[in-house]
């Protein structure tokens, strides 16, 4: 019987790999792990493959990185693209792929989809639920939400949605802007003052320099600040996403001041008018607070759906406490799913 083995891909055969990878993603995902995958991952030695002898069966890798959990600082990882030939599943390796993960120091988090979901829970890893998807639909009959034989149902929200993009259109800012030159230090700085004792990522000049300047996307971000007061500024990022369709707005990060709703709505407000001068057929946000999920609500963005975030507790202790957490777009691969 052949050994089942998990090599990186530093280790691995370069053509085995792009194969595996074209043959079982879709076009779009394999050339962007193939183009951009050491970058995603801060290197190659952080992606893996799963060898049955030397045929590649499986792929996954991780994403190293920092959070603030709490009043701590921990060593992390977000843990993705899990996949396994339709050939080779059923018999543990995905299970025998899940240990390999849980044995490695560190604390271990992820983006699951719900059946995933189901079996990381039960593997013993915790789940939380509490934070969304959220689309304010500018041109709904053409949004991700009307499709096919939905488009007439698209067609009636237009109508019904139109008199509110126009009042929004004609809405002005009292303290927000874009931001044509954006200081990462600067913006390490408001993340820094703001966080508090939340669960979110550690978000440095490096890390905002690895994650936008470095990016293959680069060129498709734009900057928004809310300068309120000097003890009030809010930063937010969006991608700007060419489909076939059109354009889509991804809000990927807002961070600073988010108890401030005045700031944060005048930021938000300002986001949508100049999306609307762009011609956007939508915005989407995941927001993981509550009272920001109500104020985005009654902006606009009425359409939403769960997203679910889990981590391996690294102690019981860890299991027991009350998170409150803080997610976004911009973390682990959420930004190249498409």
């Amino acid at each position: 019987m052949k050994k089942i083995i998990i090599n990186s891909l530093l280790n691995a055969d370069k053509n085995g790999v792009t194969r595996f990878l074209k043959n079982e993603f879709s076009r779009k995902k394999s050339d962007f792990l193939i183009k951009h995958g050491e970058w995603l991952h801060n290197g190659n030695e952080n992606r893996y493959v799963l060898l049955h002898g030397r045929k590649v069966i499986g792929y996954f890798g991780i994403i190293p990185i920092k959070v603030h959990w709490g009043k701590k600082q921990k060593d992390a990882f977000w843990w993705i693209d899990l996949f396994i030939s339709s050939k080779y599943r059923g018999k543990g390796y995905q299970k025998f792929v899940d240990e390999y993960i849980r044995n490695k120091p560190g604390l271990k988090i992820g983006f699951p989809n719900k059946i995933a979901a189901m079996i990381h829970k039960k593997n013993g890893w915790t789940i939380c639920d509490q934070s969304k998807v959220m689309m304010i639909p500018i041109k709904p009959s053409k949004s991700s939400l009307f499709k096919g034989e939905n488009i007439f149902l698209g067609n009636f929200f237009d109508f019904l949605i139109k008199p509110l993009i126009h009042l929004r259109s004609k809405t002005n800012s009292k303290w927000s802007y874009k931001d044509m030159h954006p200081n990462f230090d600067e913006y390490a700085d408001i993340f820094r003052k703001t966080i508090g004792e939340k669960i979110t990522i550690k978000k440095n000049s490096e890390y905002f320099k690895w994650r936008y300047f470095n990016s293959p996307y680069k060129n498709e971000y734009d900057y928004y600040v809310c300068q309120k007061s000097i003890e009030s500024e809010v930063i937010l990022i969006s991608r700007r996403v060419v489909e076939n369709i059109g354009l889509k707005i991804r809000i990927v990060d807002m961070f600073g001041n988010l108890n401030d709703s005045a700031a944060v709505k005048d930021l938000v407000g300002f986001v949508i008018n100049d999306s609307i001068k762009s011609n956007a057929l939508q915005i989407s946000i995941l927001e993981s607070n509550k009272s920001l999920q109500i104020l985005l609500f009654q902006m606009g963005f009425i359409f939403f759906s769960k997203a679910r975030f889990c981590y391996f507790p690294e102690s019981d202790e860890n299991r027991k406490e009350k998170l409150l957490m803080r997610w976004s777009l911009s973390d682990s691969d959420n930004d190249f799913l498409d």
